[in-house]
């Protein structure tokens, strides 16, 4: 049984006759098209056209149409008949992400570019992958949205009782980023996630031995965890900085200026995300870095107020990999103009100030929760209890007062 089908025929213009009459174009103006030659192109169940980009005409007549809906390229012979596809959705070899349907066909070679910039070759006869070639496809090559998941990586000697903690706040620390860039400035925001996803609360009874031991975690994770980083601003060319960071129900608004990092570029070169990295590793005020950038994206910046490489850092590690920054998509082009703007949420205060609040927002914690056991003989803690809340401790019900 022919299980072929035709949608409402698709008409393919394969030649084109202008013609300019004398005196007609007062009336008619611009030329007449006259319509040479139709074709109708087979589909089926599994291969139709949903959203056609661009039809390209190959040496032996042969016709290959890209399609926005599938993201692949559907072939035909001549007469119409559908003979394969080249390519298809995803991220490894041979397939397209955001597929923009831009291609070119020879005799030898068939290429499709994806808005990502991976120009995909293929052999036009047999439909092989041949190998993939980056592009540039940003207005300015220097342009777009890169996206970035997080960790932090907590090293705190805990008691028995408190040895789920550190992977809890690890699972609060972790968040997703988006960075916009144009070749002059970039803004850093964080997404918006499921805090704690996949890991339990850490539960506990709350003496002295315990909270002194979760203060010792929770000054570590407040001084390292990437969740706290709102967003990040990198103003024209490095010259100012501003970061946004929440605490707590509190927000922060601090004006510095970039991380300043001796950088040393070594040999070591690599692929991540279809771009060819170099690794580079540098000295900080108070501490080490580790990144990979990318050459092939020519600017200067990089996540959390990191840069000053000869290229986009698509991996950061700080602190020897207490915190990291990866990269998971890159989509190069234009910026809306209004995309990148200098924060404005948040108390301004200064790096000092901030500081000093740390330092003092975890001793006020734990003196709450201790003055809370000379009150109650029973009081359990829970780190990570619920979307908004990291830590809560309270009586247990049915406790009476000392």
């Amino acid at each position: 049984m022919d299980d072929r089908r035709h949608v409402p025929p698709m008409p393919i213009l394969l030649g084109l006759l202008v013609v300019f009459a004398n005196g007609a174009a007062a009336q008619n103006p611009g030329p007449d098209l006259i319509l040479r030659h139709s074709l109708e192109l087979e589909e089926t169940e599994e291969h139709y056209i949903g959203n056609p980009l661009a039809l390209f005409v190959a040496p032996d007549g042969s016709l290959l149409v890209s399609d926005g809906f599938a993201e692949t390229v559907l072939r035909y012979d001549a007469t119409g008949r559908w003979t394969g596809h080249l390519g298809g959705r995803g991220g490894g070899p041979g397939e397209f992400h955001h597929f923009g349907g831009v291609g070119f066909v020879t005799e030898a070679v068939a290429g499709f570019l994806d808005e990502t910039g991976r120009l995909e070759l293929f052999d036009p006869m047999t439909g092989a992958h041949h190998g993939r070639v980056r592009v540039d496809v940003s207005a300015d090559g220097q342009s777009g949205t890169i996206s970035y998941a997080s960790s932090v990586s907590l090293d705190v000697d805990m008691p028995g009782e408190l040895a789920e903690v550190p992977a809890v706040l690890e699972a609060w620390g972790s968040a997703p980023f988006m960075l916009h860039f144009t070749p002059s400035r970039s803004l850093m925001v964080r997404e918006t996630w499921n805090r704690g996803r996949g890991v339990a609360p850490a539960r506990f009874r709350a003496t002295g031995t315990t909270l002194n031991a979760l203060g010792r975690a929770l000054e570590a994770w407040y001084a390292f965890t990437p969740s706290a980083l709102g967003q990040a601003y990198v103003g024209e060319d490095g010259s100012s900085a501003v970061k946004v960071l929440d605490v707590g129900r509190t927000r922060f608004r601090i004006a510095e200026g970039v991380v300043p990092v001796a950088w040393t570029i070594t040999e070591q070169h690599g692929e991540h995300l279809g771009y060819r990295v170099t690794r580079a590793v540098g000295e900080a005020a108070d501490h080490r870095v580790e990144a990979w950038f990318a050459p092939d994206i020519p600017v200067s910046f990089g996540p959390a107020l990191y840069g000053g490489l000869p290229g986009m850092i698509l991996a950061l590690a700080v602190n020897e990999g207490v915190t990291t920054y990866m990269a998971t998509e890159v989509v190069l082009g234009a910026v809306e103009d209004d995309l990148i703007r200098v924060p404005e949420d948040g108390e301004a205060i200064s790096s000092e100030e901030y500081r000093s609040y740390l330092e003092s927002i975890v001793p006020q914690m734990i003196s709450s929760f201790r003055d809370m056991t000379r009150w109650y003989t029973n009081v359990e803690c829970i780190v990570g209890w619920q979307d908004n809340v990291l830590l809560q401790c309270k009586r247990v019900r049915g406790d009476w007062l000392r």
